[in-house]
Order: structure tokens, then C-alpha cells, then sequence
């Protein structure tokens, strides 16, 4: 089974005032690029592959003009897109004496990566269902006054939400950044609980947030000291000379650094299970993605008829937000995902064949 862990981006509609109208504000017009949400980056990034695969140049003049004409939810301009880019990991180059857009190459090798093995995984024939996770959500309590907000945790899958893995609670912050709330510490107990109520060998796919990424030994950084340096050289039995300087000390550290083991990882084998990680920007690969967008459409419309307010009230309607969210929903935001992922390992097995038959190498003599 599969199990995908990502983290979502609310996006608001604001209410503002002009002289004798009131008119809705476009939900990230005038607002920072943290606000586009990861739907829109997705549909950016997919017309980018489009324009790719039909031969046309891309620059940042044709992207907008792409994203103009399909009709995609971004309503930022031609500097807004040039920054937005740079963020989801493609950059410019130098090609034939004209400016290129690529993609960074370790974004692509990641992908690369995430997409053989998750085709491994289910080519092997051991894994019989699909699970993903959300493991951090926020809905806000609609009243005037505290803006007091809940973060709810679950995980689901093909066959619906894991019975006994959700959680909600109420938020200690009155801002938007809900996810301040789940640290490492909070997420680790959360997820070996949820473990628990797994009934078969899962692959568990998440991104790299900070609190899916708390190592089992912090490995050497520049900001480390000397002292600290020399003490994990000796405790790993590595050879060096301690009236090294430190960046001395530091690239030995680096020459010998080992894998990165994060905890998160280590808790899941215990429990028989294997950790897959999302490459950066790809959170249409997650299904959860859909059914989250579904439960807050769920929960925005049925949280106003609540005659109170209190954590009952909202844990309630939340609940029946996850109980609207059917297994034959579930199994077609997973088939939607597979379908994805399986165009995207064959447009890239078919660019790497034409690559190859277009690239020849020099004759030798």
C-alpha cells in the first residue's frame, strides 16, 4: 500500500471596499508568491512540460501567455512569474545563444528517482493498496472574534481514511501559519500511532518538511565548532589531526559524511513499513491533495449553520467532512495520481530514447 504525506496551502478570497461597491479581491492578486497554491504551481509546471513536448519556445513572455490561454489560476505578471519559477526549481541558461528555461537538475534526477521506484513498488506485486496521508490541515472557526483555528491530522488511502488515525486540535497561534504547530516531536507520535492501524506493509511517500526530517544524528554544518567537529570525527573513528582549522576539520567531516537517517524513517521499518519521499513542487502526485480539497469545500459549506462554535461544534463538522469522502472518491483522486505518475515516467522514458537517437557519439580515426 502507499501512503503520501504532504502539507497544504489555504487559499483565501478577501473582501475588499471601493467607493460605493464592494467587490472580491482575486485570491493572489497583490499577495506574496507563498500564496499561489500548490494546484495553480502544478498546472504552471504541466503547461511548462506541454510547451516542452510540442517543441515552442518557452520563455517567461510565452508561459503567461500559455497560462492566459488555458485558463490557470494565476493572476500574477510577467516579474511575478519570473520569481515564481526560480522557486519551483527551473532557472535559465544559455543555449544556441539564447536564453533557456530548464529545470535544475537535481529536481529532475529526484523525480527520476521517485517515479522508478514508486513503479517498482507496484510492479513487485506485494503492494495490494494505495494509502496517502495529510498530515496537517487547519480549519478556522467562523466567528468574529478569537480566529481561534484546528489542525486536523489524518491518513487515507483507496479504501478511505485509516479508521482511528485522525486527530484535531486547537491551534496556540492566531495566524494562517498553522503549520508552526506540528513540530518533530508532535509528528513522530502522531505517525507511530497511525502505524499502528496499519494492517499491511504500507510505502509510506511524504515530502521533506522540517518535522518529517528530524535526523537520528545531526551531521557536521558550518555553523558546528571546532570542539564539536573534532568530537564527532573521534566518536565516528575518523582519522585527523586536531590543529586542523576548522574548515580543515570540516571537509574531512564532509569527505566521510554518512547517509542521512532521518527518525521518521527509522519508526516506520520498525513497523515493516518503507519511506518514499515526494521531489520538490510535486504535490500533484498526491492524491490526499484532492480529498483535502474536497473535505474544506465540505467544511466552508456546512461550518455556518452550526448553532455554536465551541471544539464540538467544529470537530463534528469536520468529521462529516472526512465521512463525505467515500472509498469510490478515494479510489479515483488514486487512480487520477497513478494515471499522472505513469505519463510522466513514460514522457520521460521517451525523451531520454529520443535524446539518445538524436545524440550520436564522434567517430574515432
Amino acid at each position: 500500500m502507499f501512503f503520501f504525506l504532504v502539507r497544504y496551502y489555504k487559499k483565501d478570497i478577501e473582501e475588499v471596499s471601493t467607493p460605493g461597491k464592494k467587490r472580491k479581491k482575486r485570491p493572489q492578486e497583490g499577495k506574496s508568491l507563498d500564496t499561489v497554491d500548490d494546484f495553480t504551481v502544478n498546472a504552471i509546471r504541466n503547461a511548462i512540460y506541454r510547451m516542452y513536448a510540442e517543441g515552442l519556445n518557452v520563455t517567461v513572455d510565452t508561459i503567461l501567455k500559455e497560462i492566459r490561454e488555458r485558463q490557470i489560476d494565476y493572476y500574477g505578471g510577467r516579474s511575478s512569474l519570473h520569481k515564481l519559477l526560480k522557486k519551483m526549481g527551473f532557472s535559465w541558461t544559455t543555449v544556441d545563444g539564447r536564453k533557456a528555461l530548464i529545470e535544475n537538475e537535481n529536481i529532475v534526477l529526484q523525480r527520476i528517482d521517485f517515479l522508478r521506484k514508486y513503479k517498482e513498488e507496484k510492479e513487485r506485486g506485494t503492494v495490494s493498496k494505495s494509502w496517502q496521508d495529510k498530515s496537517l490541515q487547519s480549519a478556522k472557526r467562523r466567528t468574529v472574534g478569537d480566529g481561534k483555528r484546528f489542525i486536523v491530522v489524518n491518513a487515507g488511502g483507496r479504501t478511505g481514511f485509516v479508521p482511528g488515525a485522525g486527530l484535531l486540535f486547537v491551534s496556540g497561534q492566531k495566524t494562517a501559519d498553522y503549520h508552526g504547530e506540528m513540530n518533530g516531536e508532535t509528528f513522530l507520535m502522531w505517525f507511530e500511532d497511525m502505524l499502528v492501524h496499519l494492517e499491511e506493509p504500507s510505502v509510506i511517500i511524504m515530502d521533506n518538511a522540517s518535522y518529517h526530517s528530524t535526523q537520528v544524528e545531526k551531521t557536521p554544518t558550518t555553523n558546528w565548532t571546532k570542539a564539536a567537529l573534532i568530537a564527532w570525527l573521534e566518536k565516528n573513528g575518523i582519522k585527523h589531526e586536531n590543529n586542523l582549522l576548522k574548515v580543515e576539520l570540516l571537509r574531512i567531516a564532509k569527505q566521510n559524511k554518512p547517509r542521512i537517517r532521518y527518525e521518521v524513517d527509522e519508526l516506520a521499518r520498525n513497523y515493516g513499513h518503507e519511506i518514499l519521499r515526494l521531489p520538490p513542487y510535486h504535490y500533484h502526485y498526491n492524491a490526499i491533495e484532492l480529498v483535502w480539497a474536497q473535505c474544506k469545500h465540505h467544511y466552508n459549506s456546512n461550518v455556518g449553520r452550526a448553532k455554536r462554535f465551541d471544539n464540538d461544534a467544529v470537530a463534528a463538522i469536520w468529521k462529516e467532512a472526512l465521512d463525505a469522502s467515500t472509498p469510490e472518491r478515494w479510489a479515483r483522486c488514486v487512480d487520477h495520481v497513478e494515471k499522472l505518475i505513469q505519463a510522466d515516467w513514460e514522457r520521460k522514458v521517451h525523451r531520454q530514447r529520443h535524446h539518445s537517437s538524436t545524440h550520436h557519439p564522434p567517430r574515432r580515426g
